[in-house]
């Protein structure tokens, strides 16, 4: 597999994912990450596009939905307040998305989901810090590919198990994650682990 990354590799590094691997096109350059959806998407379009010598993994990391949430002009409905403003970059986020999901068919194996929640007030914090509450543990995972039956999952799952889920939907071989188990079967009952951070130490 050639591996690609856009903006950088630092996080799929972090996954657990062989930097030594990659396949990093020159114009996917660090100054990337300022970068806004529309322009991240256009790239990973010119990507999908090009010619190809083996099967590719592209990560896509977009940061838009980050505080200062910025409003977007059309998309006023959703209100000018730190909830509205938020509503506003994730509608953002969507449309710019469109193009890409649009292009990948039902023959790629695609997962979108966040790495983290976000507080807008509730129990007096703004921002993501290194708590255990929903607000911040509780994001969107969504997975579609062949053989992959539409419907939703109950089961409490983890982000962990994104790299094994990808693993046995590529046919990988002889490669065993660190952590997770694939959701592409059924999910037997285990505990879940969270770690978050407090001053002097962890909770």
């Amino acid at each position: 597999y050639a591996l690609h990354s856009i903006p950088d590799l630092g996080e799929l590094v972090t996954l657990g994912f062989q930097a030594g691997n990659a396949s990093l096109a020159a114009r996917h350059a660090a100054d990337a990450r300022a970068s806004s959806a529309p322009e991240l998407v256009a790239l990973a379009l010119d990507l999908l596009n090009s010619p190809r010598a083996a099967p590719r993994l592209l990560w896509l990391h977009i940061l838009d939905v980050h505080a200062p949430f910025v409003p977007h002009p059309g998309l006023e409905r959703f209100g000018g307040d730190v909830r509205g403003r938020y509503a506003q970059e994730v509608a953002w986020v969507d449309a710019a998305l469109r193009p890409l999901l649009e292009r990948l068919d039902d023959s790629v194996v695609t997962v979108v989901f966040a790495d983290h929640g976000e507080y807008l007030g509730e129990r007096g914090k703004r921002g993501h810090d290194l708590t255990l509450y929903p607000e911040v543990l509780r994001v969107p995972l969504l997975i579609k590919g062949p053989g992959i039956p539409p419907g939703r999952r109950t089961e409490g799952v983890s982000l962990v198990d994104v790299l094994p889920t990808l693993l046995q939907a590529a046919g990988v071989q002889g490669v065993e994650a660190r952590a997770g188990i694939s959701l592409l079967g059924p999910l037997p009952r285990r505990a879940r682990l969270a770690e978050g951070r407090r001053p002097g130490g962890r909770a």
